[in-house]
């Protein structure tokens, strides 16, 4: 079974491809793209992140800190993945 972000994004190439057909080169590019998304969404997480966690948190903070950890993770592995 492929990841839900695999399912969402062949949706929307499926999409965007009823609208405007797409060449082979430029769905080459979809990699750069996925990556490049990837790089930006991180640097936009590192702010919420960035603050460390205190036992003021509400309860709810401490799962959501984890999650976004892991998201991180994992959004690091993709944007390093298109080097090679």
């Amino acid at each position: 079974m492929l990841p839900l972000s695999e399912i969402a994004g062949l949706a929307f190439l499926a999409g965007y491809r009823q609208v405007r057909d797409l060449t082979g080169t430029e769905l080459g590019w979809t990699p750069l793209f996925v990556a490049a998304h990837a790089a930006a969404t991180l640097t936009r997480l590192r702010a919420a992140l960035d603050v460390p966690p205190s036992p003021a948190d509400p309860a709810w903070l401490v799962p959501l800190r984890g999650r976004l950890v892991a998201h991180t993770a994992a959004l690091r592995t993709t944007a390093v993945s298109f080097g090679g």
